[in-house]
């Protein structure tokens, strides 16, 4: 099987996310407008990048996070298959926490690429 470990560069990981639970690609400013929640989305060249975006909704405290750790894209999955985007992220729980309403949101960019895509959450 091929594979390439892809470099990423996060573009937010906070608190501030969108109220509602998301994992997905970005491929045009308008959604990575609506997909950023309360905070002011960066520009990219969405001819050479595009956005992943993991979202953990609304949580009743400040002890969640969620953080991107892997993407690897492969393109040898059979015939007529396309390339597989594979995003691998952790999410986290403190067991001492604030009684405040978080949104957690991890934001990435990475060169633009071809194909399906999976999410793979690992529990930190």
């Amino acid at each position: 099987m091929y594979f390439e470990d892809i470099k990423f560069v996060t573009l937010y990981n906070g608190n501030s996310g969108p109220t509602k639970p998301m994992q997905k690609v970005i491929h045009n400013s308008d959604d990575l407008a609506l997909s950023f929640g309360n905070n002011n989305p960066p520009k990219l060249d969405f001819a050479n990048e595009e956005a992943v975006i993991v979202a953990l909704g609304e949580k009743p405290t400040n002890g969640f996070s969620v953080e991107i750790t892997a993407i690897t894209y492969i393109t040898d999955r059979g015939e007529n298959l396309p390339g597989l985007l594979s995003v691998t992220y952790v999410v986290k729980s403190a067991k001492q926490t604030s009684d405040v309403i978080t949104r957690p949101l991890h934001v990435v960019k990475l060169k633009k690429l071809e194909g399906d895509v999976e999410f793979n959450v690992q529990n930190g």
